[in-house]
């Protein structure tokens, strides 16, 4: 069972490791800028987030009215821990991660969705083995240990989900915590046999022959079901109503730049990440998408609530802010 655990010593060496991502501006802009709201919103170096980026670099905050500080994380918990402090505004975490912090007494709600998954293979999220060991499918794994970010987050309940349907009982099999930055070695070491990852790692695994996708995790757990999330308190909320409408539409218009133009986003994912843009060229686009399903979304609420993760039953309604209404389908 997940445990938030007292926060006060964590976010002291949380803040200690945050880095601030800001672009250089010109003496023209830098007078404008005075007028402008601030906005602190929390980032992962990560390809589902290089929209974020491009509405820093194409001025879309500034266009909106809000002088915006990108500030860099190196995991989803941290980030809700500096919003929790008022540290930062918003933040980007999957949505499994700020309903256990609502349930353990965060009072976060959701003002816009970023990217949900792919209705069809190859999606971002994958479940894999070393490639030539032997282990060609998920009913391979029992007895075997598999590495996850974290055990009780929405992406283990979702290797979970893809292991029953396989007819493998989860209990059979031994989890393990390895951060994403170094599942590829723990697994090319064989000190795990599998691996639950993500983009960039799902691509090098794949491209380099060093890996073997025995499921797609996030596709068997539900298909267009929200990923990638941005939340604020509640009490943030109410008290800028306006500059979080405002941080909804830079955000859209983000979204509509990177979609338009799949060359361009991977130029912007490139520039935000620091990965090689050979490797950027072959990983499939992200479904970035703002269109809001109260049906996907209740589907990753149930899921975390079977999983015990969640230990009450919540409707998916509970987490969405007034300013997420309008892109909510009806």
């Amino acid at each position: 069972m997940f445990v938030w655990k007292p926060y006060a010593a964590a976010l002291v060496a949380t803040l200690g490791a945050v880095g601030i991502f800001a672009l250089g501006l010109s003496p023209e802009l830098a007078v404008a800028q005075a007028k402008l709201t601030p906005i602190k919103i929390g980032v992962l170096k990560i390809a589902g987030l290089a929209n974020a980026y491009a509405a820093k670099k194409e001025k879309m905050f500034e266009k909106n009215g809000l002088d915006a500080t990108l500030v860099e994380f190196r995991s989803g918990d941290a980030m809700l821990l500096a919003a929790q402090s008022g540290g930062i505004d918003v933040a980007l975490v999957i949505p499994g991660t700020g309903m256990t912090a609502d349930e353990h007494g965060f009072d976060f709600r959701v003002v816009f969705q970023n990217e949900i998954v792919k209705d069809h293979a190859p999606d971002s999220g994958s479940v894999q083995a070393l490639a030539g060991n032997g282990i060609n499918t998920l009913s391979d794994l029992v007895g075997k240990k598999i590495a996850v970010s974290q055990i009780s987050s929405q992406m283990a309940v979702t290797a979970m989900i893809a292991l029953r349907k396989a007819g493998v009982d989860p209990s059979k099999v031994r989890f393990v915590v390895v951060p994403y930055p170094q599942q590829v070695e723990a697994l090319k070491s064989k000190q795990v046999d599998a691996i639950v990852t993500t983009e960039p790692y799902t691509t090098q695994l794949i491209t380099s022959g060093i890996g073997k996708v025995l499921a797609w995790n996030y596709l068997e757990a539900g298909p267009g079901t929200p990923l990638g999330i941005w939340w604020s308190r509640q009490q943030y909320i109410e008290k800028n109503p306006d500059t979080i409408a405002r941080f909804d539409e830079s955000i859209k218009e983000s979204i509509d730049y990177m979609n338009a133009d799949p060359a361009r986003a991977r130029d912007r994912t490139v520039e935000f990440t620091g990965l090689d843009p050979a490797l950027v060229e072959k990983m499939p686009p992200l479904r970035f998408d703002y269109h809001v399903s109260t049906e996907k979304w209740q589907i990753v609420v149930d899921m975390m609530h079977d999983a015990k993760i969640l230990e009450n039953p919540h409707k998916a309604t509970e987490y969405f802010s007034d300013q997420l209404k309008p892109y909510i389908e009806k």
